[in-house]
Parts: structure tokens; sequence; C-alpha cells
């Protein structure tokens, strides 16, 4: 037996340990773009204060900023948002390995799905948060009623962790309301409050947690981002329906034979899941979390949670078959997010990964260190996509094509997003810099200096990006002569 255990303690840590030196390869290589990188920008040059202010106009609450802000005010490479992402998601990935009762095989082949691998651990951003505290929700699940106050801690911050965490986080405080609500009407008459007095130690947390979002997420239609449209009934469900399949295609990729398996299989677990284990609380939760559109990996977390309080629950009497049926279904969604990360059209492929350009922000920033000095006037056609740059060349200053206001990070407000002119950028400057002969002018894929390709063959280039990124983070560095 205890050669046994020790030769699975091996494997276990010789598959835990290429899993990590998978990512930290894919770490070093990787070239961080506008979304990662204009959150530590946000963190290096707002005050708290002010970053509260301003956080409605990036749609995510504030966890992950805050997180983010100390390392980024101390200077330190911000590469080390990275590291932060990693060990996020490095540390519920190891929960999820030692503790799920999900088959050693699943959870082995989990750990290198984009669930858990570059995706969400290299990638930087808020969603790091999400894949660990849905886990350590898992991890607490049983104990929540003896550690109210801890379950409802995980709770709040996964509402504060990414804006797709607010519907799971909802969802499973809706459940604990829902159980201690009818254990205390079924099994105790006399004390029927104290299942539910217990729930609302933790409860309220969350629901303070929700309070705080709405109250950062205010005035976020002054974003450019968050327009919304007023739809007919049939326009919004045609949009509902085209919507719905996007979702789909993006969890099992293009081809109609994997859709069609996930959908039958899907109904077909669901249907023997509520039949044989007679319980429909993760059920509610992972179908009430789809409903709200939660796309890709993260739908892995929230079946992986279902899965995971169904084999824990001792008031379910789960039969081997529904065992297998509901871990079967898991595997099934594991291979198909493989397959369409490995799709050619995915930005966020393994194949780029290894071999691809994410950004050429890191290329271009080099340059600009090594060829512009600090005190130049450099323009940014496109703030958000120019934007991935400032952190990498922080030593240089940037002005706005649109206003002519100097920026660091992108906001996304009407203001940064307003299309202007190439004469117009030329006059501001002969007025703001009347000492200036000449400026650094930034093109990139999203330019709101509508008129550019007409002066163009009049400037000189000075650097232009040698291969396609996969987030459209390919630039071109123009020296003007005013």
């Amino acid at each position: 037996m205890k050669n046994k255990l020790s030769k699975d303690k091996l494997i276990d840590i010789v598959v835990f340990g290429i899993y990590i030196a998978l990512n930290i390869y894919l770490l070093v290589g990787h070239e961080m773009w506008r979304d990662e990188l204009n959150v530590w920008l946000m963190g290096r040059d707002l005050s708290p204060i002010e970053l509260l202010k301003e956080i409605r106009l990036q749609g995510h609450p504030c966890l992950w900023y805050f997180l983010v802000m100390p390392f980024a005010k101390l200077g330190v490479p911000c590469k080390v948002m990275c590291v932060l992402s990693l060990l996020s998601v490095g540390t519920g990935a190891f929960l999820f390995y030692i503790k799920a009762p999900i088959n050693r095989l699943v959870k082995a082949i989990a750990l290198f799905t984009p669930a858990f691998t570059y995706y969400y651990s290299v990638i930087a951003r808020g969603y790091c948060l999400v894949a660990l505290l849905i886990i350590l929700a898992a991890v607490l699940h049983e104990d929540r009623n003896r550690k109210p106050v801890l379950y409802g801690i995980i709770l709040g911050l996964l509402v504060q962790a990414d804006t797709i965490g607010v519907p799971i986080a909802g969802m499973l405080s809706l459940m604990w309301l829902g159980q201690s609500i009818y254990v205390a009407i079924k099994k105790n008459t006399k004390k029927r409050s104290h299942p539910i007095a217990t729930a609302i130690k933790g409860l309220w947390i969350p629901l303070v947690s929700v309070v705080l979002y709405l109250l950062q997420m205010r005035g976020a239609s002054d974003c450019t981002q968050f327009v919304f449209k007023d739809l007919g009934l049939s326009d919004t469900i045609s949009a509902s329906k085209n919507y719905g399949y996007y979702i789909v295609e993006r969890l099992t990729g293009w081809p109609k034979w994997a859709i069609l398996t996930f959908v039958i299989l899907l109904v077909a677990g669901l249907l023997w899941m509520s039949l044989k284990a007679k319980s429909l609380w993760p059920l509610i939760v992972f179908g009430g979390v789809c409903a709200f559109q939660v796309v890709f990996s993260v739908i892995i977390y929230v079946l992986t949670w279902a899965v995971w309080v169904y084999r824990l629950d001792r008031n379910v009497r789960l039969h081997k078959p529904t065992s297998f049926a509901v871990q079967g279904l898991l595997l099934v969604l594991l291979i198909f997010t493989f397959v369409r990360w490995n799709y050619p059209t995915e930005h966020s492929s393994l194949k780029n990964a290894l071999f691809g350009v994410y950004s050429n922000s890191v290329e271009a920033a080099g340059f600009l260190e090594g060829n512009v000095q600090t005190d130049e006037v450099i323009v940014a056609g496109g703030s958000p996509y120019v934007s991935s740059i400032f952190g990498y060349a922080k030593d240089h200053r940037y002005y706005l094509a649109s206003s002519g206001e100097e920026t660091s990070y992108s906001d996304w407000s009407v203001k940064q997003c307003t299309d202007t002119n190439f004469e117009a950028v030329r006059s501001w400057i002969r007025t703001k810099f009347p000492d200036k002969k000449e400026f650094i002018f930034i093109d990139s894929q999203e330019n709101y200096v509508m008129d550019f390709d007409e002066y163009r063959a009049e400037l000189e280039l000075l650097y232009e990006s040698k291969t396609p990124s996969a987030m459209q983070e390919d630039y071109r560095i123009y020296r003007v002569y005013l």
C-alpha cells in the first residue's frame, strides 16, 4: 500500500511539475497587451481614490487593480503581473489537483487545457482571481455553515475580482440561502431561524460587495465600449440567439458535430443528475451562471464546482453511472476547449503562445527607448492600442492625437476615442510646443486620425512591426517635421 501511495504521489509531483514548468516557459515568452498593461498603468499613475473614479470605464471591478497597484508604484517590471496571475491560478490548480473529488486522469488533462494553462495563468487579467476564488468556494463548500464569514468573504471577493464573477457569486449566494431556508423549514420547526441566521452571517458580505460593484460601475455609458442599443423585440431575440450560438462555438470549436455532441451530453447529463442524484442545487448554479453568458474556459470552473459539490454532498446518493456521467461531461468539455484553443483563428492559441507574437509593443517600446529622446513629443494615433507601449517605454511622455492631452493609460472614454485629422494634430503641436520642429507619431491598428494615409508618404518612417501580432498591436513609428 505504501509503495502504491508513493507511486501515486510521484506521478502527481511529475504532472504538476510539468504543468508549472510549461506555464513558466509560456510566461517568459509572453508579450503583454493592452488589456493586461492598462491595469498596470492605472495602478502606477492613479491614487486609490482616482482609480475608483476611473474604473467605471474599464468594465471590471477593483480587486485585480488594487492587487497590482503596490507593485506598479514600486517601479518593478510590469511582467510581475504575469507572475501574480500564475501564482493565483497555480494555487487554484494545486488545490484542484489534490482536493477535487474527480478522477485523477480528468484532473491531469484539465491542468493542460486553457482553464489552467496560459489563458488565465499567464495572460494577466482579473480572470485569474475568478479561477482561484471559485476553487476556494468548492474547497470550503462543506464548511460554509461552520465558517460562514470566511465563505462569505470568498463570495464577496469573487464579486470584486471581475464582472464575470458577479453572476457566479450571486448564484452561489442564492443556493446557500435557499438551502438554509429549506433546512430551517424541514428539519427544525422550533429553531427555524438558526440555519438562516448562520447563512446571513456570511451572505451580507457578497451583498455589500455587489452594492460596491454597482457604485464602481456608475456612469459606464461614458465609455465607448459600453454603448447600449435600443433594440426591438425581434432584434433582441435574434441577437440573443446569435450570441448563444457564439457561446457554444467558443466552448466547442467550429465543427458542427462537436456542438451537437456537447448539447446531447449536456442534456443527458442534466437529466441523469436530476433523476438519480435527487438534488438540483448545483444544477441551478451551473444553469444560472450559463444564463448570464459566462463564456469559454470560465464555464469549466463552474462545471468543476458543480461536479465537486455533487460528489461531496452527503445527502445525495450519487450512483456510479451518475458520477461517470458528470465527470464525463467535464472531460468532453475540456477536450472541446483544448481543440478550440488550438484552432487557427484563436488569438490566445497554444501555437501562438509557443511560436507567435502576441503584441509588438515590447519591440516598439525597445525602439523608442533606444532611438527617441525622452524630451521629444510623442503622439499616439490611437490611445487604446498604443497604450501597451506605455508600460514598457515608461520614461517617455505621450499625447493623444485627438485632444493633445498627455496620457499614460487608456480609459476608453469618448474624449480619448474621438476622431481627428492630421492638420489638427500639427496645429495643436505648434501651439502647445512652439519651439519644436518635429514630433514622433505612432500609428496603430486603431488610429483616430482619419486622413492619416494621405500624409503617410511625406513622413519619415522610423520603425515598422515585422511580424503580425495576435492582438493586432502592430505599429509604425514616424518622424513628422513641422
